[in-house]
């Protein structure tokens, strides 16, 4: 796997390549650029992940994972491919009783307005939620229904009757009727996509469905560019994430991060030391683990996946403490 290049500062979503491209090679460059939205924990950063081949953006099987818009893209001769990884869509008083940041209930709907193409991930295993559309996802569509969308039905792996995802997808795109005083289906999408993201297989029709789709446009990101998160926000995410797998409960969302120390050597290496903050003595117990091991399991995991995601050494220092809030 080749090391991903990261940009340093984030100074807009819509972040251009250098000035210093030679217009004969924009004039050729092809562009897409796709929003993902979808209730949340229904995969969406796990599909950007395997859509771009770099485990880039966190997962857990926690919702919230994600928490604000990430921008990341792939490449294939003349064309790329921005994919717009949103926070799972919420209502506002969902979001208000969670104290959930506005970002979070908002992202989907700004993310939609800067693309060419809304890709709507369902989770088909969710018997809960598979079969009615979200009315807070209807009504971003139909605030947007002049950029075309296509429907994904995700975690197909673990739908135990295929035949039935046949009818999902009439349900969800109005060719199948449902008795309902809401809206729950979208009839404007113009393509449905049957996938796993987690194992990957259905992943590559849609890749290339995008990539047929590309316009003429000056590309966002430089071809050897994953995304134009900070790098620092990268590694913050990816430690997150490991707390949600290791933690229960809310701990993983009371927790702060406080990035400490940071320097890059002259071999390459890097180093990363940053506090986790809990607001009790107890939660700090529960992080560290008997004899550590809690810690230290984040800590390796998240190393594991800094070095395979920068090409590079990278030593992580994580200190636990706790800080009544102010």
């Amino acid at each position: 796997m080749r090391p991903m290049r990261l940009a340093t500062t984030r100074p807009g979503l819509l972040r251009h390549k250098s000035d210093s491209v030679a217009k004969e090679d924009v004039s050729s460059q092809l562009i897409l650029r796709v929003a993902v939205i979808g209730l949340p924990n229904c995969g969406k950063s796990t599909l950007v992940n395997q859509l771009m081949g770099q485990k880039l953006f966190a997962v857990s099987p926690k919702v919230h994972t994600t928490q604000q818009m990430t921008l990341g893209g792939f490449v294939e001769d003349n064309r790329q491919v921005v994919l717009l990884d949103t926070p799972g869509v919420v209502n506002y008083q969902y979001g208000r009783r969670l104290k959930l940041s506005r970002a979070m209930m908002t992202d989907a709907h700004y993310s939609c307005m800067e693309s060419d193409v809304v890709m709507t991930v369902v989770d088909a295993s969710n018997q809960r939620t598979r079969e009615i559309a979200e009315p807070q996802i209807i009504r971003t569509l139909k605030q947007n229904d002049h950029i075309p969308s296509i429907l994904v039905l995700n975690k197909v792996d673990k739908v135990k009757h295929k035949t039935y995802l046949l009818q999902l997808a009439d349900i969800l795109t109005g060719r199948e009727k449902q008795h309902s005083t809401r809206a729950t289906h979208w009839d404007q999408f113009s393509d449905v996509y049957m996938l796993s993201a987690l194992t990957g297989d259905g992943v590559d029709n849609l890749k290339q469905h995008l990539l047929a789709h590309c316009q003429p446009g000056e590309w966002m990101l430089d071809a050897d560019q994953f995304t134009d998160t900070p790098t620092k926000k990268l590694v913050e995410d990816t430690i997150r994430e490991k707390l949600f797998i290791h933690l229960h409960q809310e701990l993983p969302y009371i927790i702060k991060q406080e990035n400490v120390y940071w320097e890059e050597y002259a071999d390459g290496s890097l180093s990363i030391y940053q506090n986790l903050i809990c607001t009790k003595d107890c939660q700090k117990r529960i992080l560290i683990g008997k004899e550590g091991k809690v810690i230290k399991t984040v800590a390796t995991e998240a190393i594991t996946d800094l070095e395979k995601a920068f090409g590079r050494t990278v030593r992580l220092f994580l200190y636990v403490m706790s800080r009544k809030p102010s």
